[in-house]
């Protein structure tokens, strides 16, 4: 589950309580979605350096600056995601 997913269930959750009569839980978890939301959305539109979005998404500086030329801070909302490895399955024990 993504943190937006995760926003967008909490947002469900509120309008549930608001259907049910528990407008104050309503209002509270409403407002903890919205700030979630902002904290979000302020870390996603950081502009890292090359070095420091390098570490973040395992890719070479080198790859990062052919991908994003003359960019000396990039947004991490739009930095590239390296495909994952499925986990191995270790087998059950009789």
């Amino acid at each position: 589950m993504t943190l937006r997913e995760l926003a967008d269930r909490w947002r469900q959750e509120a309008a549930l309580f608001e259907r049910r009569g528990q407008a104050n839980a309503a209002l509270l978890l409403a407002s903890i979605v919205q700030e979630f939301e902002r904290h979000i959305t302020e870390w996603e539109l950081e502009a890292l350096t090359v070095p420091a979005a390098a570490r973040e998404t395992g890719y070479s500086q080198g790859q990062l600056r052919r991908l994003f030329p003359g960019q000396k801070r990039i947004a991490r909302k739009d930095l590239p995601k390296k495909p994952s490895t499925p986990t191995a399955r270790r087998p059950q024990a009789a």
